[in-house]
């Protein structure tokens, strides 16, 4: 069976651990892997070669979906990268737009107890420690400003907090107790937020 008799209108490369550029498959068969529509012969696939990354892209298009060797899943739009999938997640690099709208993407979300330690939800690669009384530091090394934070504290009494610094490597918050209007310590989640 060759990939042509199958009407394909994608094509599929791969980069193995001996080339240094992609490859495109041949139309032979469909034997080690699958194969894009072209006339081109057959690529050879040694068992045991490993495949370091892999392209599936649209014909006369520079959009495609890459499987790098660090183990991410890139899309590609005009030759751009704008989302990436990998083991911390999915991020996106460009303003998602609903009915006209942009849309913010969350970038990171979290529980910090009272104690200043994270909770069962955290994002990996972050830490937080307790600066103060009733104060925050929250380090994520996004390398930005162009985020927005949301707070929501856990407490049997009402609460008043703040973002007190926002920075390119970490965000900073305060809570305040309503009824004595002193800082507390106070266990909280927190989102994160591209601004669209």
């Amino acid at each position: 069976m060759k990939t042509s008799d199958l009407k394909f209108d994608r094509f599929l490369y791969r980069k193995s651990n001996t080339t240094s550029a992609y490859e495109q498959f041949g139309d032979d068969k469909l034997t080690n892997a699958i194969e894009a529509n072209t006339n081109r012969p057959a690529t050879a696939i040694a068992p045991g070669t490993v495949i370091q990354s892999t392209i599936i892209q649209s014909s006369g298009s520079n959009d495609r979906v890459e499987i790098t060797p660090n183990d991410q899943l890139v899309v590609y739009r005009n030759g751009v990268p704008v989302v990436v999938i990998d083991q911390d997640g999915m991020s996106t690099t460009r303003t998602i737009v609903n009915k006209g709208y942009p849309q913010p993407v969350i970038i990171g979300a979290g529980f910090v107890n009272a104690a200043g330690t994270p909770g069962s939800v955290f994002p990996q690669g972050w830490t937080v420690a307790n600066i103060g009384l009733g104060q925050y530091r929250i380090t994520h090394n996004l390398g930005t400003t162009d985020y927005a934070v949301t707070l929501t504290p856990l407490a049997g009494t009402t609460r008043e907090f703040s973002v007190q610094a926002q920075t390119t490597t970490y965000f900073e918050t305060r809570f305040y107790s309503n009824a004595s209007t002193s800082l507390t310590d106070t266990d909280h989640s927190f989102l994160l937020f591209t601004n669209p």
